[in-house]
């Protein structure tokens, strides 16, 4: 499996569609531990999106291939991965925003928390983009320790990590309503 494992939840098991049509994006060919898409009974559009961020130290992934340590290098990719997958899946891009913002934190039962969601009070976690930006997956370009992901020279889709901009842990405050005169 690709550097991203789709975690699945099933609101309407009957909302079922092919792996192929829903997981088109991801690239199932790499070692990663993984099921396999054709090993999937079913997927339906998910409700949870997570990175399965499995860094491997050193050289453990340049064994052969049986002997190779499983993982991959992914969670600065699972924004960019997330809209690609969207787009070429015809999945809203709020909707897709949601299966790995609110969704997870509502599963893990962290939503009261104020995670996955913007609320005065709140932790400020938001992330600014520019989905035009793009960028080449090198290891010189990864910011992660272990270096090995599935998506090297893949370039021209993926949002640069460096484009974007985190802004934490700030708390959020109300900003104060400017009226018109």
């Amino acid at each position: 499996m690709s550097a991203y494992e789709a975690i699945i939840m099933y609101k309407d098991p009957a909302d079922k569609k092919s792996s192929a049509e829903v997981l088109k994006f991801f690239d199932w060919s790499f070692k990663n531990g993984k099921k396999m898409a054709e090993e999937l009974d079913y997927v339906s559009l998910p409700d949870v999106l997570v990175s399965d961020h499995t860094p491997v130290e050193g050289d453990a992934k340049y064994l052969p291939f049986a002997q190779a340590q499983p993982g991959a290098t992914a969670s600065e990719m699972l924004l960019s991965a997330t809209l690609k997958w969207a787009t070429q899946s015809g999945v809203n891009w709020m909707r897709a925003l949601q299966t790995v913002t609110s969704a997870p934190a509502a599963l893990l039962g962290t939503a009261g928390e104020g995670l996955g969601h913007l609320q005065e009070g709140g932790p400020a976690d938001i992330c600014i983009y520019d989905p035009a930006a793009q960028w080449e997956v090198t290891p010189e370009a990864l910011v992660s320790q272990s270096k090995h992901t599935p998506f090297w020279s893949v370039a021209r889709w993926l949002i640069r990590p460096d484009s974007t901009q985190r802004i934490r842990p700030n708390v959020l405050r109300p900003i104060p309503r400017i009226s018109a005169f």
